[in-house]
């Protein structure tokens, strides 16, 4: 089954990339019926009004409570079977890396799941931007180079049109 994390959609992300993604966003939830969606801080109206009615796990716990966001990613993934999981959100080399290292988490600790094995995690390049070295001024994903290696980077990204 795939599942969906909608990670720090915030109100105040208004920049035009930032708008751009979350448009592209709404209009992957408006197509997606049957998928799990987990939640990590949303507060952006659009997403907001996009995700009512469906299937949604909203993560309780604050950033820094690494424990509890790996137990109820683990409970996630068990309840919904899940074993594609895809990254939807704010900023790819800041909250988004971070996130994806509590997934890995969780993966790793459930006996019958091996990250990017018969789990695999993939962040949609459409749906996130990176920010600058500085962490002040958002940029494309394509156009950025996070801060990384591509060949490090790339195997992460995935095109919405392949879901």
């Amino acid at each position: 089954m795939k599942g969906l994390i909608l990670n720090h959609f915030w109100s105040q992300h208004t920049h035009e990339l930032e708008e751009a993604c979350v448009n592209k966003t709404v209009a992957l939830l408006n197509n997606l019926n049957d998928w799990p969606i987990y939640t990590r801080q949303i507060t952006h109206k659009k997403i907001l009004n996009a995700i009512t009615n469906k299937n949604l796990h909203d993560e309780p716990c604050r950033w820094d409570q690494g424990d509890c966001i790996i137990y109820n990613l683990q409970t996630w993934i068990k309840e919904n079977n899940i074993d594609k999981i895809y990254v939807a959100g704010f900023h790819f080399n800041y909250c988004v890396m971070e996130l994806a290292s509590y997934v890995r988490g969780a993966i790793e600790a459930l006996p019958e799941l091996s990250f990017q094995d018969n789990c695999t995690l993939h962040i949609i390049k459409e749906c996130s931007v990176a920010f600058d070295q500085k962490l002040q001024i958002p940029k494309d994903v394509l156009e950025y180079n996070y801060g990384m290696a591509k060949n490090d980077v790339d195997p992460w990204l995935i095109s919405i049109n392949k879901l």
